[in-house]
């Protein structure tokens, strides 16, 4: 399975488990706020995936000479001054919003797994072909 392919479904993956996320959020848990915080906190995270994933695809893809590290603490800077702002300025429930971000890390942990599985059985199957020539 290509990189791209890989992305679309972490990205698909995230946003089903960020609707369930979300949605238990709105249902379970009376204080609005914890859903709002929630879909925030799912935002953010799919954002600032997609920005790491950017400025790393143009590194290894030689388009970004250096400066890796500055972009990195600046991003990681603006994240943590949003997730400030959002919570002492807007007033989001700072757990609802990790259980927004959690999303996207649960998302990874299934789509690498299932990856990685496939990976193995791909593997196995080539191993029998080829075993079944030799014979």
């Amino acid at each position: 399975m290509t990189s791209d392919a890989l992305i679309k479904r972490l990205f698909l993956t995230t946003g089903l488990f960020g609707a369930v996320i979300v949605g238990a959020s709105f249902v379970f848990i009376e204080p609005p706020v914890f859903g709002w915080s929630a879909l925030a906190g799912l935002m953010l995270g799919a954002v600032n995936f997609w920005l790491l994933k950017r400025v790393v695809s143009d590194m290894v893809e030689g388009r970004r000479q250096g400066g890796m590290t500055v972009i990195y603490f600046v991003k990681l800077g603006a994240l943590f001054g949003i997730l400030f702002c959002l919570i002492y300025f807007a007033g989001l429930d700072p757990v609802g919003l990790a259980a927004g971000f959690t999303a996207l890390v649960f998302a990874i942990v299934v789509v690498g797994l299932t990856a990685a599985s496939h990976e193995r059985a791909a593997g196995a199957d080539a191993a029998a072909s080829m075993e079944s020539l030799d014979g």
